[in-house]
């Protein structure tokens, strides 16, 4: 499978899973239910440099605790689902909790924080506009 098609990879119901991809540019998110000791592999550096051997750099997957509550906004334990992604800034894996909005739609709650904020801003500017 060529890298451009191994960007997502979805894990449910596994154990002890290491998935490998060729870089971390090769690598966009993992999606994982009920899931444990899951852990990223990159085999080369984005440089180029291929290693000899083991692989490059192997990141294990931690997926935050989820309170009670959590649990009953994600439709109970048998829904909960974690995104994964590489974090630019940190270089390391961050896992985030999926929780569904009122629609269905997916999304975790820093990203629906940010979205809540962006329309709160826009909410603001039209109603400054409409009482100039």
């Amino acid at each position: 499978i060529r890298d451009r098609y191994q960007r997502r990879v979805r894990a449910e119901k596994c154990e002890r899973v290491d998935f490998l991809f060729t870089s971390q540019t090769s690598f966009s998110k993992l999606y994982s239910c009920l899931s444990t000791d899951l852990s990223i592999s990159f085999k080369r550096e984005d440089n180029g440099s291929i290693e000899e051997g083991n692989e490059v750099r192997r990141l294990r997957v931690i997926c935050p605790a989820v309170s009670a509550e959590e649990q009953e906004q994600a439709g109970g334990v048998e829904a909960i689902q974690f995104i994964t992604r590489l974090d630019p800034a940190t270089n390391a894996l961050l896992s985030e909790l999926i929780i569904r909005e009122g629609c269905g739609y997916a999304t975790t709650k820093r990203e629906k924080e940010e979205a809540d904020l962006r329309e709160e801003e826009i909410l603001r500017r039209v109603f400054a506009a409409q009482a100039a």
